[in-house]
């Protein structure tokens, strides 16, 4: 999921949010755990 929100003309901040479920190969060959991403970033123009 990726939102963007304009805050002024020169600021924009962007949030993300990835959840991955573990693949096979992972099942076999250690503890499945599933991983959650989270990111915020602010671009600034000049």
């Amino acid at each position: 999921m990726n939102l963007t929100w304009q805050a002024t003309p020169r600021v924009e901040i962007t949030a993300i949010y990835a959840h991955f479920d573990p693949g096979r190969f992972v099942r076999e060959s250690g503890p499945p755990l599933a991983i959650d991403f989270v990111e915020l970033t602010m671009t600034t123009r000049l």
